[in-house]
């Protein structure tokens, strides 16, 4: 019963200091000048903790001893809170006795507050009294002056005692056990409030207690507390602050707060939870996280950051701890933009993806609308540097894709392709319609600088390769080339004005200005055949040279627009080679008649021949008869001469 009285003494000054607390918390203090803080030093049995509340930006404990020399001294420490283990400077045990604690605070301003009270250290216990200057040693006094740093030292606020091995009754504040003064409940002296507690009941050791009737009565409250921490819902508090709800209770989560504030009247200025960072540093960050473990690695987060302390400026982010790019700001609110992946969002709504996974945006169903954006403005994809450069929809229906910087669409789809690729329309196998076209309107392909300059297709179906404005079913403006089929029976020729393909016509209804041509063998004779190798393919042929034949006859060439010479009309050729069959017919009848002529007078000699040879037959017998005679009478004389 006794532990459990001296327990309920520290949860009740506990429980008060924590009402005093939250008050202060609670209650707007003046901006210009802003409250001193309150100091507590609650005593256990081997150490005294000093807590300041209010805007405290540094601590500083002093102990002394009653001939007025410094035994401890904690050093300037960030926080509100210190802890004094009884100890001296080298960490060695204080002596029994009464020692002087003077602890100085600093708020952010740099305003100093100093208050002081005594501690009397007894074996296995500390009592802490409220004092005035007058009841102070005269040594301990002048360490007081000497260490004056505040306009004002005064009394300690607030003193108590945690788990002493004392016995308190509430009536008299005597000890129950042998008799004897309780420092800490008797300690009113000059004006110091009796703190003497007059309450029942009993407690479990680390627990607040809390009121559980109105005649006095205490018990334990869920709030548990430890060394340096508090619990609700939990004995093994892993924060300065740890709540635990229950799960699956309805109305018991870990943390509810409310406001009746309605959202039309909003306002920061009564919140129902508010997370104050003192540090008027602009852009200095606050952060709430949440962690499955009390070892202040948290897995995921929100912060704020003020962004102009003056004006009250700031921005919100949540944050998470990912496997592939660890810590990372995921979405936020950056100025008046919200932003996905980005802490700069130079939109309403600007999400950038680092990881190249996309965003993705569907239904549960069929049916229903995936997306949908307003009548107003223009929507679009942006380029590298290029806002739209991929694909936007203005506002007046005209769609642009590959559209470069500072170039709007100028038809209903209008596709600009910098890299060259061209736009390919495919289907996934054969038949079916790759492309379709309504029948109203031109379909054009232009060139540089040329509408329609390349192909087009006008509305009554005439087609015009380089020539915008085709006055055929099919008007080329350029050279043709073709890979014709065999089996015709019908020349092809080429309208020199027009520059139509038509049939070879020869009638005298397309003609004028008619001579005869007489040219022919001459001609011919002028023209020289050669064999060659064509440039292009490097094939053999023969032919004539159209320079060598202009010289000879200039209508059997034809020339180029620059009016140079480039081929030779072939068919031509004939009505030359007619004027040289004609000639040549001419001379061989002429010979022919010279021949006739010649046979006859051949004949005519032939025939004096043959009476001539049968004459000189004749005369040749009669000759051979003569020889015969007159060998005959010479041999006759010769036998006369010799008879003679």
């Amino acid at each position: 019963m006794n532990n459990h009285l001296q327990r309920i003494s520290f949860s009740m000054v506990l429980v008060w200091l924590s009402c005093c607390l939250s008050a202060f918390a609670q209650r707007p203090a003046p901006r210009d000048e802003p409250a001193a803080p309150l100091v507590a030093a609650t005593a256990s049995n081997d150490r005294v903790r000093f807590i300041s509340a209010g805007e405290v930006h540094s601590s500083r404990l002093q102990v002394f001893s009653l001939n007025g020399t410094q035994v401890f001294d904690s050093g300037v420490r960030l926080g509100n809170l210190i802890e004094w283990k009884l100890c001296d400077l080298q960490g060695s045990p204080l002596s029994n006795g009464s020692y002087l604690y003077l602890v100085t605070i600093k708020d952010f301003s740099d305003r100093t507050t100093q208050k002081y009270g005594v501690a009397q250290i007894e074996p296995d216990q500390v009592y802490l009294e409220r004092s005035t200057m007058d009841s102070l040693p005269l040594a301990q006094a002048a360490a007081l002056e000497n260490n004056k740093q505040a306009e004002v030292i005064s009394s300690i606020d607030r003193v108590g005692v945690a788990a002493m091995n004392r016995i308190v009754t509430a009536s008299t504040g005597s000890d129950g056990i042998g008799g004897g003064k309780n420092a800490t409940a008797n300690a009113a002296t000059d004006g110091a409030p009796d703190v003497r507690p007059e309450v029942a009941g009993t407690g479990t050791t680390n627990f607040l207690p809390k009121w559980t009737d109105n005649m006095g009565t205490l018990a334990d409250s869920p709030v548990f507390t430890t060394f340096d921490r508090i619990g609700i819902g939990t004995i093994n508090p892993g924060a300065k602050f740890h709540v635990v709800g229950l799960q699956g209770s309805i109305g018991a989560g870990t943390f509810q707060l409310n406001t009746s504030t309605p959202f039309s009247a909003f306002t920061a200025a009564y919140p129902a939870f508010e997370v104050v960072n003192t540090d008027l540093t602009d852009n200095n960050v606050s952060l709430f996280q949440f962690a499955d473990a009390p070892s202040g690695a948290s897995h995921a987060g929100i912060g704020a950051v003020a962004t102009n302390h003056m004006n009250k400026f700031g921005d919100i982010f949540f944050y998470t701890k990912q496997p592939a790019d660890g810590y990372k700001i995921r979405m936020g609110i950056f100025g008046s933009n919200v932003g996905i992946g980005t802490t700069a969002p130079a939109f309403k709504l600007h999400v950038f993806d680092s990881s190249n996974s996309g965003l993705r945006v569907e239904t549960v169903a069929t049916g229903g609308t995936l997306a949908s954006f307003g009548g107003n403005g223009d929507f679009q994809i942006d380029g590298v540097g290029i806002p739209g450069g991929r694909f936007e929809v203005l506002q007046n229906g005209r769609v642009g894709i590959g559209m470069p910087l500072f170039t709007l669409p100028a038809f209903k789809l209008h596709v600009i392709d910098s890299g060259n690729t061209g736009v390919r329309v495919q289907t996934n196998s054969a038949g079916g319609t790759v492309a379709s076209f309504g029948g109203n309107g031109d379909f054009q392909i232009d060139a540089t600088g040329i509408p329609s300059g390349r192909l087009v297709v006008k509305e009554n179906g005439n087609v015009g390769l380089g020539n915008p404005n085709p006055p055929d079913r099919l008007n080329v403006n350029g050279n043709v080339s073709l890979l014709l089929a065999g089996g015709g029976d019908t020349a092809v020729c080429q309208n020199s004005v027009s520059f139509r393909l038509a049939v070879c016509s020869s009638s005298f209804r397309y003609k004028a200005n008619i001579s005869p041509f007489g040219s022919g063998l001459n001609l011919i004779k002028h023209l020289s055949p050669i064999t060659f190798t064509w440039k292009q393919g490097g094939r053999k042929d023969l032919g004539l040279g159209a320079e060598d034949v202009e010289k000879v006859e200039p209508l059997l060439v034809t020339y180029n627009g620059k009016g140079e010479v480039e081929g030779v009309k072939y068919d031509r050729l004939a009505v030359a080679l007619i004027n040289a069959v004609k000639e040549q017919q001419t001379q061989i009848d002429t010979v022919a008649g010279h021949l006739l002529e010649q046979k006859h007078q051949n004949d005519f000699l032939q025939k004096r021949l043959n009476q001539q040879s049968k004459i000189i037959k004749k005369q040749q017998v009669e000759l051979t008869a003569l020889r015969s005679r007159v060998l005959t009478t010479r041999r006759l004389k010769s036998v006369s001469r010799r008879i003679n």
